[in-house]
């Protein structure tokens, strides 16, 4: 009976986060929170009347700065409807946003490769419905306007893509599946032309190669879908103004695509060099799939190494807002990013516009307890599919710094960083050990100690 509720609620609970995408609301409350609501509080109901208790898990700082976000909304909700009650929908927000945090905290200890498969194709629907309205003279756009205010497509075209590569990546079936999703995603992600969108997306190819161990099958798909991206990246001049495929006005720069092109041709290089010696090493295993490619693991590094150092060098530029003195390029490529920030408000900016500074410290607050978590369980060896969770929710406190959430993709986020926290406090009770002392993880026989420069 519970494992029936389950899979109701979240079958129902993903169709909400995914494909409720339009912009209606009902007593100033957005539809998507009316539906979290009411399907949270039925099954809330239902559990309750087949089990009295709890999953038991270890009590984080982050669940802390959730469960005070939800009081505090509470408490927001009964002044505005003493004092302004057309004024309350905002807190409402907060409190669906904590219940559902509250199910998947205590009801659920992961999701499995189905429950994936199930976030794409409803991921699918909303992109072909998009990709539509970017390619066709037609102004309908009902069914995702909620996409299109405030620039809310970007932080949905993010985990779109997250969770599609990463799929591509780990998964033996529906691979073809989950490629085409993510082209798509990058596609319409480089549509709406955000170079800090774009940068956050390229770190999803390197949280991959640190966090996943480098067996010859994840190495070959994570390139394929860097070098498909980077591709798409470099030919968006080519797209934008010599055809007519886009009926939205797109602009890229031809120079900064040529240069981007050179560096991806010099880490073409590297990475080929390092392939073949890998390969070579592990002679004997060329068929196999599953072979380690250790020479990997320095290459990864370095290139984290350098690719931190830049991204640092070009956040001190946008800061001191002073790159006069380097080549043209490199600042072309700055004031890109600086107006990528600018057209969007991050999770902090738009707590301290709405709640004010209750809001903003709890949100900051929050943000850290992620960032806390991910330092602090870095090292801890676990599945292919559960570290899954545990990439999209860095992705998730990355991009909240920067871009704009929304009811649009915020459910799915906390669904995916709850379960990735789930992990680690049932962690006792979660793995087996084997024979030979190695911890196995859920639904693979990897063994996956990788270790992150970045975290």
């Amino acid at each position: 009976m519970k494992k029936y509720i389950n899979d109701i609620y979240i079958s129902v609970i993903f169709a909400a986060c995914s494909l409720i995408q339009a912009d209606i609301r009902i007593f100033d409350i957005d539809i998507k929170t009316i539906f979290i609501v009411v399907c949270s509080l039925a099954y809330l109901v239902l559990r309750m009347a087949t089990d009295k208790g709890f999953a038991g898990v270890k009590t984080e700082r982050v669940d802390v700065a959730v469960y005070a976000a939800g009081a505090f909304s509470l408490a927001g909700i009964v002044y505005k409807l003493i004092v302004q009650p057309q004024e309350f929908g905002k807190y409402v927000t907060l409190v669906s946003l904590s219940m559902l945090y509250f199910v998947f905290r205590n009801y659920y200890q992961n999701i499995s490769a189905e429950g994936i498969f199930l976030v794409s194709i409803s991921n699918a629907v909303i992109s072909i419905l998009l990709l539509y309205h970017y390619i066709a003279e037609t102004e309908f756009v009902m069914p995702i306007s909620a996409l299109m205010q405030d620039g809310a497509a970007l932080s949905w075209l993010v985990i779109m893509i997250s969770i599609n590569v990463l799929g591509f990546c780990i998964y033996d079936n529906k691979s073809l599946w989950y490629g085409a999703n993510a082209v798509v995603g990058f596609f319409l992600l480089l549509i709406q032309n955000n170079m800090a969108a774009t940068v956050i997306t390229g770190s999803l190819f390197l949280q991959i190669a640190l966090r996943y161990m480098p067996r010859k099958k994840i190495v070959r798909r994570n390139m394929q879908m860097f070098f498909t991206f980077c591709f798409l990246l470099c030919n968006m001049t080519l797209i934008t103004n010599y055809t007519e495929i886009l009926k939205v006005k797109v602009s890229y720069d031809l120079e900064l695509s040529v240069y981007i092109e050179l560096i991806l041709a010099v880490f073409a290089v590297c990475f080929f060099n390092v392939w073949d010696k890998s390969v070579c090493d592990a002679y004997g295993f060329e068929e196999d799939d599953d072979t380690v490619l250790a020479g990997f693991r320095g290459f990864y590094k370095k290139t984290a190494i350098i690719a931190v150092m830049s991204v640092t060098v070009v956040f001190a530029l946008l800061i001191r807002g002073d790159a006069n003195s380097l080549p043209q390029v490199i600042v072309k490529f700055i004031a890109l990013c600086r107006e990528g920030m600018q057209t969007q408000m991050g999770i902090v900016e738009t707590a301290f516009s709405k709640y004010g500074i209750i809001g903003c410290i709890m949100t900051i607050y929050f943000i850290y307890s992620v960032f806390d978590i991910l330092r602090k369980y870095r090292h801890l060896m676990t599945s292919r599919h559960k570290k899954l969770f545990r990439i999209v929710s860095w992705i998730f406190a990355v991009q909240a710094l920067f871009l704009t959430q929304s009811m649009a993709s915020m459910p799915m986020y906390i669904i995916f960083a709850t379960v990735m926290l789930n992990e680690y406090s049932t962690y006792d009770v979660d793995v087996e050990a084997d024979a030979s002392g190695k911890v196995k993880g859920e639904g693979t026989n990897e063994t996956d100690n990788s270790n992150s420069v970045l975290q």
